[in-house]
């Protein structure tokens, strides 16, 4: 099963110290999901970001910006840094294809 290794996020501590050296595992691509990888991300051995594509305005499937989309639900700029840590590839995995048909 599992769920006693899962922490939500309306239960996570104030500080990442209780993560110290873990692999830590974020579900979701949106705003709360990415600032909690960046909280998390000074405390943690591996960091890993997992989620579903969404639909784009202008076609495709991807990983929705608010400044594209104007939508203030999508992700905002403040939150893009721990996205730049995967592309600099000190973020182990971001996977916008993780859950893709998992319903959760």
């Amino acid at each position: 099963d599992g769920v006693e290794h899962v922490t939500g996020y309306e239960d996570l501590p104030e500080t990442g110290e209780s993560f110290e050296g873990k692999a830590v595992v974020v579900l979701g691509l949106g705003n709360a999901a990415l600032e909690t990888a960046q909280a998390l991300q000074p405390y943690t051995s591996e960091i890993h970001v997992l989620g579903r594509r969404r639909q784009l305005p202008h076609g495709g499937m991807g990983v929705r910006l608010a400044y594209e989309t104007h939508y203030v639900g999508d992700i905002r700029a403040g939150r893009t840094t721990i996205l730049d840590t995967y592309l600099l590839k000190s973020l182990d995995v971001f996977d916008p294809d993780a859950l893709a048909g998992v319903r959760l």
